[in-house]
Order: structure tokens, then sequence, then C-alpha cells
């Protein structure tokens, strides 16, 4: 654990190359140089997340040594490596692949006229990959980069596996390219520092490590794409992505969090992201304008305090879970497993269910889990893992959420709070990534039926924020808004 003197980040991004760290640079603000350790960093603002940057050079023993060292020192909750790559097969130059994986093609046991390799992947992180599935969905992740020059080609993301060695591959004839196609034949990029990176990770045990890395060549024609800037490019739309992704994850980094003037109100850093001001205004604003909807602003806000406090007592009960479970875990469901499938150690388990629906956590008995996580397909018409929620807390009964936890839709959305019947009591939603009058809302919720299935939203006393016109909602919502007796507020 490190120091509480210790500087928190949100997000360590690491780099091997110059004009990487200046695409990655180039999506911050406030951005300072300092010395992390026996490293030198940028740091700099996103979104309100303190996010440090720090270029290791190339190979895998560099990423490996400095990303152990760092996170170890830092334990950030996300750890990324962006750069540049060279595309193996299916992608183009500047297309952006997010790994799922990346194998050490160089390990093995070679033998008198052949070489046994044992690249076995490691994986990134499940939900942050999760993420890129996500937003690879709409091309507004693009808006993020200049994309003048470009011509018609525009870039598109991969969520797929890649490969890490130490050398340079800049022919796709020769026979390490050879190699890679033939033994791990599912890769499309290769690169220098993603397997080291990987285990820098595992060794610091501390944070959620992913890889980020644009085409820069497709190992053919190495110089021409070099003459045409395709490396600054690629780092661009690799920067472009991983912030993207960061746009849609809660920081998990708090600092001193805001008073409002008694012990039941105080908000989380994870609620607005770091608008602190904000939240003092809205709190004024509502006291003096709207008592009855102040009394459920506070509540709401206490309720989604201990909501956040349940969601990480379940990551760690998930984290243990699997690593009871793990010489147990099935690959995959037989067509005559039970529904769900239970692996269980002790009171931690993992249950799969022919859905692709799957809870790991505490298991106290058939009938009462505990707190856990839950991964939950999103009801859509292709039903694919593209669409994939989160729910994070306690749960009652088996696929019953609640009554306390965090549910992070796929689009980015969040509610944390109190749960009621299978749906949202009351707490504080983000309606990040969703065409919703509010941006922010304190309050009570209700579950509507439409002919597209059943939603969540604000029904009751509560209070919304809206950031586009700048005013506060406060009073009774009908079916996500305020009804006729509701109070606007300018909050500027």
């Amino acid at each position: 654990m490190p120091d509480p003197a210790t500087p928190r980040f949100d997000a360590l991004i690491f780099t091997a190359l110059g004009l990487e760290t200046t695409a990655v640079v180039g999506q911050l603000t406030e951005t300072a140089q300092i010395q992390l350790g026996n490293c030198w960093s940028t740091t700099g603002i996103f979104n309100g997340l303190k996010v440090g940057v720090i270029e290791v050079g190339a190979g895998n023993s560099t990423a490996a040594a400095a990303a152990a060292m760092a996170l170890s020192t830092f334990a950030p909750p996300i750890a990324a490596f962006v750069g540049v790559a060279g595309g193996v097969k299916d992608v183009r130059l500047g297309d952006v692949v997010v790994a799922t994986k990346v194998y050490g093609y160089e390990s093995g046991k070679e033998k008198a006229n052949t070489f046994a390799p044992r690249g076995s992947g490691q994986s990134v992180d499940w939900e942050l990959e999760q993420r890129a599935r996500v937003i690879r969905q709409a091309p507004t992740w693009q808006d993020r980069i200049n994309l003048e020059g470009w011509g018609e080609k525009k870039p598109s993301i991969f969520v797929e596996p890649i490969a890490a060695g130490e050398k340079v591959v800049a022919s796709n004839r020769g026979a390490t390219a050879k190699f890679i196609k033939a033994q791990y034949s599912d890769t499309v990029a290769v690169e220098m520092e993603g397997r080291g990176f990987l285990d820098g990770v595992r060794v610091s045990g501390t944070s959620r490590g992913i890889i980020v890395r644009g085409i820069s060549d497709l190992l053919s024609g190495k110089a021409q794409a070099d003459a045409e800037s395709w490396q600054p490019r690629a780092a661009a739309a690799a920067a472009a992505v991983l912030f993207e992704i960061l746009s849609l994850v809660t920081p998990k980094v708090e600092p001193e969090p805001a008073d409002f003037g008694g012990d039941t109100a105080v908000a989380d850093y994870r609620l607005l992201n770091g608008r602190t001001e904000l939240l003092r205004t809205i709190e004024a604003a509502v006291r003096d304008g709207a008592p009855r909807s102040y009394s459920n602003f506070i509540t709401s806000l206490e309720e989604a305090r201990a909501a956040l406090a349940k969601a990480d007592k379940a990551t760690l009960e998930a984290a243990l879970a699997a690593e009871a479970i793990k010489l147990k875990r099935p690959r995959s469901r037989s067509d005559n497993s039970p529904d769900p499938l239970i692996v269980k150690s002790a009171n931690l388990g993992l249950a799969l269910w022919s859905s692709g629906d799957e809870y790991l956590g505490h298991m106290s008995n058939r009938h009462n889990w505990g707190v856990g996580v839950y991964k939950i397909y999103t009801l859509s018409e292709k039903s694919t893992p593209d669409y994939i929620a989160f729910y994070r807390g306690e749960v009652y009964v088996k696929r019953s959420l609640g009554p306390v936890g965090v549910y992070e839709f796929a689009t980015g959305a969040l509610f944390a709070g109190t749960w009621s019947a299978n749906h949202p009591r009351r707490g504080y939603m983000s309606f990040v990534g969703r065409d919703e009058p509010f941006d922010f809302y304190f309050g009570e919720f209700r579950e509507y039926t439409t002919k597209s299935g059943n939603i969540w939203k604000p029904g009751g006393i509560g209070v919304g924020i809206s950031l586009k016109t700048q005013t506060i909602t406060c009073g009774a919502f009908e079916q996500g808004v305020g009804d006729s007796s509701a109070l606007t507020i300018p909050y500027m």
C-alpha cells in the first residue's frame, strides 16, 4: 500500500517513445513535470482524473521493471500502456488495437532442430476490455483526434490478442513474422513492451491493466509509412481510444470528501468526478430554495456513499473468490450444465448462467448470497458481449440486486444507492452516455414499463442537475422529468 503522503493518481500511463508521450499528454490539462520515485513523469488532469505519464523506453524488461516499481509505489486503480505497433493481419494503418491478451512469442524450449513455444497469453483487465468493446460501437471517440490528412480512411477499433518480443519486426516475410502467424494465429499486431508491462501489473498487484496500440506499419513498407507520418497518427489514435475508455471509468482514488455541514452530508469524490464546488453550490441552492427536496438530496448522498463503499468491498470479495476457485474454474459451460453452474470454495464462489451472466463473490448458502460482482448481459437484439453491465454490492438472493450497491451501465452511466424489488430505490445516478434531460440526479427512482422493456428513471422526490442549461430542478419527478410543481433554479 502507498504511503499516505504519496501522490495519488487515478491512472498511470506508460509509453515507450517520445511521440507516444506527446500524444497522451495532449489529452491532459494542467500539466506539470514531477519526479515519481526514480521516474520522471508528466502529470495532468482529464475529466477530474489525476493522470501520470511515464516514458520508459523500448523493451519488455524495461516496461516490466518500471511498471512494477511505479505501480507498487503509487497504486493507481488503472495502469495503461499506450503506443504504436505493427499490424499482423486484418488491421489497416491508423487502426487501434485494444489487447485482450499479449503473447510473449519468444518464450519456449529450443530443441536440436525445433523450437517449442511456451508463450501463454497474459490477459488485460476484463472490465476495461469490455469498455473498449462498448466504445467501438460508435465513432464518437474519433472526436478526440485531428483527422485532417487521413482522407476517406478513418480508424477502427479492434479488441484482439497481440504479441510482444524483443525484435523490431520489419518484414511480413521474415522468419519472426511467419512464426507469429503460424504459432499465434489470432494475433493482429506485434510490439515490444506489452508482455513485460502486464508482468509488472501482475507483480505489483495494485492496478487494473490495459494496453492500447495504434497501427503505424504493416510489417512491410515501414519506411514509407514513417515518411507519411503514420507513427504520430497511430499514437494519437491510440491515445484517443484510451481516454475515451477513461471517460467511462469512475475514479477510484479520492481526496478528502466534501463537507456539507454534517456527518450525513459527506459526498464521495467519485460521485461527480471531482466536481466538489458544483456539489457545494447545489447543496446551498437546494437547501435555501426547496427544503423538501433538500432532505431527500442529503439522504440520497449518504445512501450513494454507502453503496460506493459496498461496491469496493464487493470488488475485494470477487478478487478473493477468483483466487479461491482459480483451480476449479471451468473454461466454459457445457450444454448439460446446471443453470447456474456453481463452483465454490468455502463461502466464496462463482456462478455461470447459460445467458452469459456471471457472479463472483461471497456465497453463504443456497439462497442468501452476500457481497460480490455481477457481470450482466444487457438485453439487446444482438445479445452479444458488447452489451455488458456490472453490479457491485449486496446480493440478497440469487440474481436479486440489493439492498445496497452500484450498477454500471454499458454506456458508462452509473447508479449508486439502495435497491428494492430488484430496481433502484434511492440514491445517485450519472447519465453519462444517455439522452436524458439531466446529467446527474439525486433522489428517488421507479421502474417504468415501456414497449422496449422496463427502464429505471427518476420517480418521486429528487434533484436533477443539467450542466448544459446550468440549472437545478427540485421537487417531484415522474418518468424521469420534473412535474408541473417542480422548481427550476439556476446555479450560476
